[in-house]
């Protein structure tokens, strides 16, 4: 309660910096200009055409955290619920336009006391629920204050998180505590919240993610490349960013010695799919490899004749690209953290990754269940490339992957069970 009082009493201040830097940053800008004009519109439509329905506010904070939102979303009685979903990038608000499971979408205001009592009074939902972890304290403690129902679903916090360590965990632990319910992933992920509030608020419903994953799946009808890339074996180098660069170069110049020419004869396609696609990022990747022999072609510039290695610089892609994929390995596991792990393993691919997986719960299970591997070096990294030279080996790893993913679908039921009993 403490730390909370600081943090209200310096919310003013925060509140002019973040005007001052809205008339010089065109995304906070857009957010700024945007934000009171969106909720008046949900106001105006609510009170006009549907004031009757329970209101249902659901936030995502990016593009990631919507999509684990959308099976949940598409399963609500639109007859019964009015929903409302709330986003704080203006790169995701701008991309999505009414849904025909949303009502409306509208920008979430910024942490400040005042803007979180204006949203939820012009708003006035039954219930807030939040996915994963982006969780603002004026927020929860306004909601609370008004008796809206408060739920974190999907939600994850790892053993290291500095959410339980002080000087944070007395604070995290107040927030908490005002959550109606908090829906995990997993018992993993569960026993790290009991170290702040009382078990019987939480249940392990599952992630709402994998249902996802496996509709786009099945809905993958996108021919991103002639057939004939299927004669190959395929890797994908998913989301890789600059902390990766140095084991995946060096183990493809020790792999395939002689560039192009080593990747005809062993029958391998590389992909390159960097986390961002500007010029910069993609010239700075086509000199790398140019250097260990490998000519790379860009994605918007490949014909029938597939080239050897390819580099991706669409985006929103990648989740699509990946039922090409033989072998993958996901960026991030040697920065911040590894980034998805189950969009590559619904087709089956075996998936390695960098060391820092303990912010993605289920990088640990795979790991743990050896459906998922660490690479350390660029020498663990051409041992997976070996790996595809051995198909019974390859079919049981699979066959595994596949499995492990079947038993985590059905998560969105189960959330959507324990939101409204």
């Amino acid at each position: 309660m403490f730390l909370y009082i600081i943090y209200a009493l310096i919310s003013p201040i925060l509140w002019l910096i973040v005007l001052v830097i809205s008339f010089f940053n065109i995304k906070i800008g857009d957010h700024w200009n945007q934000l009171w004009i969106s909720i008046n519109s949900i106001k105006k439509d609510i009170k006009n055409k549907h004031p009757n329905k329970k209101i249902l506010l659901f936030h995502a904070a990016s593009a990631g955290e919507f999509e684990q939102l959308i099976p949940i979303l598409k399963s609500l009685d639109k007859k019964k619920y009015y929903i409302v979903q709330s986003f704080f990038s203006p790169t995701i608000y701008n991309k999505i336009s009414q849904k025909s499971y949303i009502n409306h979408i509208c920008y979430h205001p910024f942490d400040f006391i005042l803007s979180s009592l204006l949203f939820f009074k012009k708003i006035n939902p039954d219930y807030y629920i939040i996915t994963r972890h982006d969780i603002w304290p004026s927020h929860i403690f306004i909601a609370n204050l008004l008796n809206i129902k408060t739920i974190l679903i999907n939600a994850n916090l790892y053993s290291n998180s500095m959410r339980i360590k002080f000087p944070f965990f007395y604070f995290n632990k107040w927030i908490f505590n005002f959550f109606h319910k908090i829906l995990t992933p997993s018992n993993r992920i569960k026993n790290n919240i009991e170290l702040l509030i009382d078990k019987k608020n939480i249940i392990c419903t599952g992630d709402s993610r994998f249902d996802r994953i496996k509709t786009r799946m099945l809905n993958n009808n996108l021919a991103l490349f002639p057939k004939k890339i299927n004669e190959t074996k395929n890797i994908i180098f998913g989301s890789i960013i600059d902390s990766d660069y140095n084991i995946v170069f060096e183990a493809l110049k020790n792999y395939f010695i002689n560039g192009n020419q080593s990747l005809k004869e062993k029958k391998i396609r590389l992909i390159i799919v960097p986390h961002e696609t500007d010029d910069k990022t993609i010239l700075n990747l086509e000199t790398k490899l140019q250097k260990i022999k490998l000519e790379p072609i860009r994605f918007d510039k490949v014909d029938k004749l597939i080239p050897e290695v390819i580099i991706i610089n669409k985006v929103g892609i990648l989740a699509d690209l990946y039922k090409y994929s033989d072998l993958v390995y996901i960026g991030g596991g040697f920065g911040a953290g590894v980034h998805s792990v189950i969009e590559p393993a619904i087709y089956g691919s075996i998936v390695t990754y960098g060391p820092n997986i303990h912010i993605l719960d289920e990088a640990v299970e795979m790991t743990n269940e050896k459906i998922g591997f660490i690479v350390n070096n660029f020498s663990e990294m051409t041992k997976y490339f070996k790996l595809l030279n051995d198909q019974s080996e390859v079919n049981k790893i699979q066959k595994e992957t596949k499995l492990y993913i079947e038993k985590k679908i059905g998560a969105s039921e189960k959330i959507i069970n324990e939101l409204f009993n």
